[in-house]
């Protein structure tokens, strides 16, 4: 996960201020990050969807995680990507989720809205649990249906970022972490039955996130490598 306890977007809109710094805090408990922000046609804001952890929490032991589970994905809301209003929580169901959500992905594709989100199955004191990949979908990106789980070779898998490719199809990157944290893939033609693919990392890294620049490819943001 992209630990951020503040959500920096590049740049603000053309011939708005300066964004502050930080750009955005989560007024409940502090502790936002790993940002995934959309554009809402409907409304004509910026939408940005969140990890949220509990920051503020009070904990004796230095080694308690505690804090960065039990949240749901927090959201908020722009007109200028400057100025970002609290929006409250995604209306995920907890059929398909649960206690401790992470890392949302969100992408517009085929007309409809779509959500790739780590799940811990509970509220733990270290990091030596199950966590997996879950599929959302949504008209209006407030409430949320349940889609499948995805099978990705792993049970410690984290972090999903989905792009379309060029000659057709998607490809998702996610972090394995039984595979000393690193970044693999899996192609899918339809989003939903998806094939593991191969590493491309030799070394331990944080969430990827692809995106295309000047419509040239995508790329690993973590280590500035073709993916």
């Amino acid at each position: 996960m992209i630990g951020l306890a503040a959500l920096l977007l590049a740049g603000a809109a053309a011939g708005s201020d300066v964004a502050p710094k930080p750009l955005f805090r989560d007024p409940v408990h502090d502790g936002a990050a790993d940002a995934s922000t959309v554009y809402d046609r409907k409304s004509g804001e910026w939408v940005m969807f969140y990890t949220n952890r509990r920051a503020n929490m009070p904990l004796a032991d230095a080694k308690d995680v505690r804090w960065v589970h039990g949240t749901h994905i927090g959201m908020a809301r722009s007109r200028d990507g400057a100025q970002w209003r609290y929006a409250g929580v995604a209306d995920i169901p907890r059929s398909c989720s649960g206690e401790t959500q992470w890392a949302p992905e969100v992408q517009r594709f085929e007309g409809q809205w779509h959500m790739w989100l780590t799940v811990v199955p509970g509220v733990f004191n270290d990091w030596n649990h199950e966590r997996f990949i879950v599929h959302l979908t949504s008209t209006d990106l407030k409430s949320w249906s349940c889609g499948e789980r995805l099978e990705l070779g792993s049970d410690r898998v984290i972090d999903a970022s989905v792009a379309a490719l060029p000659g057709g199809g998607y490809r998702l990157w996610y972090n394995d972490e039984r595979q000393n944290k690193a970044i693999r893939y899996a192609d899918s033609a339809d989003l939903i039955h998806w094939t593991v693919k191969d590493r491309i990392t030799d070394t331990p890294g944080e969430g990827p996130k692809a995106f295309r620049w000047k419509g040239t490819g995508g790329w690993c943001r973590m280590h500035g490598r073709a993916c």
